[in-house]
């Protein structure tokens, strides 16, 4: 009888040992280690994205401004060009000609009316003597500007005919590049309009790009900077960056216009911004992403994406209390920025928001802070994603 009544304590006291009951059972699991962001109030620079299109518009046309025969086209077809550079040479003989027939009859303008000038000094010098008439003296002052007017139009005869010649070499007036030749080398040109078209530019530097901001976009801004919260340049003097195939453009442009009426067709503002091209990096009818920058949000709140929680009741965050336990606060989402997220609601300066290992962590439970809280960094260069309208 006693050995089975030893046998039975022995069982209860394994099976109370297996159950953790005894003194020596595991202690409690600690507490997760997480990451905890205290929050702070900063102003957060920003960059709105659009999608948008180098424009093509800015073409200008080469055309003969005197009659000729084309003798030479200078430049490859679809080259680029500087303003300046020699595109075609018309048939400057007969112009040049016509140029040393205007300079030798200014030169004969010049002796007559050199000798007019002294014909009539003399008439006055005699003339006050009282050695001619009045008559006499008259009809040499009258000589003298006649003379002076002969003169003076063979000078715009002579200037007339060396711009003429001038025009003889075709330059372009614009840099770009160039269209295919209207006129072959051996035709016969001429200032008139269907006949003075020799080829194309389109100028590539500045180019602009055009971009459209949707209603609901700049709806949103507007409730933001009426609010005071977001501040900026004003209308059309903002900067501009572009993405050009997902890499940023080494240029900084300046926005040249902004529409204050919607297209009613596309519910939409358009946009202008104008870049250098210098490399002829940017093509027309490129499309890129442009960057509107110079704005900024005014003191808010913002924590890590990674950091939001999706519930059936919308976003949350897990905040600690003053004894590190983790307790559900629902928020209000405001603007992407940087891997970031603005929170409109839901936040007060100081809170401690759990930004990490929250697969650990559940409401009521204490989380051990990883690192000691600290504000949030001051400010983050906003970044623009593809999509259109999409803010950053």
């Amino acid at each position: 009888m006693a050995i089975l009544r030893a046998v039975f304590l022995s069982v209860v006291a394994v099976s109370l040992a297996a159950c953790g009951g005894g003194a020596g059972g595991p202690p409690p699991m600690p507490p997760p280690e997480a990451t905890v962001l205290a929050v702070q109030p900063a102003d957060v620079p920003m960059s709105f994205a659009y999608a948008g299109r180098a424009s093509d518009a800015r073409k200008v046309e080469v055309r003969a401004r005197v009659s000729g025969t084309l003798v030479q086209r200078a430049y490859v077809e679809g080259s680029r060009v500087r303003q300046g550079d020699l595109l075609f040479v018309i048939d400057p003989a007969p112009l040049r000609a016509q140029s040393n027939s205007a300079l030798a009859r200014l030169a004969e303008a010049r002796a007559a009316a050199q000798q007019a000038e002294n014909d009539a000094k003399r008439a006055e010098e005699v003339f006050a003597k009282q050695l001619i008439s009045v008559r006499d003296r008259d009809l040499a002052l009258t000589n003298r500007d006649q003379a002076r007017a002969a003169l003076a139009r063979a000078q715009a005869d002579a200037d007339a005919a060396a711009i003429d010649l001038g025009y003889t070499r075709v330059t372009a007036p614009a840099s770009g590049i160039t269209s295919i030749e209207a006129k072959a080398e051996g035709s016969y040109v001429s200032p008139q309009a269907e006949e003075s078209l020799l080829t194309t530019i389109t100028r590539i530097d500045p180019m602009t790009v055009d971009f459209s901001v949707s209603e609901a976009d700049y709806a949103r801004l507007r409730a933001l900077i009426d609010a005071g919260r977001l501040v900026g340049p004003a209308r059309g003097q903002g900067t501009a960056r572009l993405l050009v195939n997902d890499a940023p453009y080494a240029h900084e442009g300046r926005v040249e216009y902004l529409d204050v009426v919607l297209d009613p067709q596309t519910g939409t503002l358009l946009g202008r911004a104008e870049f250098a091209n210098p490399d002829a990096a940017l093509l027309p009818g490129q499309f890129v992403v442009v960057m509107l920058g110079g704005y900024t949000l005014k003191g808010v709140i913002r924590v890590p994406e990674k950091a939001i929680q999706q519930g059936p009741a919308g976003p949350y965050l897990y905040v600690l209390d003053a004894q590190n336990k983790a307790q559900i606060r629902p928020v209000t989402l405001g603007m992407p920025v940087k891997g970031e997220r603005v929170i409109d609601a839901g936040l007060a300066a100081g809170e401690r928001v759990v930004v990490d290992n929250l697969m650990k962590v559940h409401p009521g439970g204490e989380v051990k802070p990883a690192a000691p809280a600290a504000a949030a960094p001051a400010a983050a260069t906003a970044q623009p994603a593809a999509g259109k309208g999409q803010a950053q």
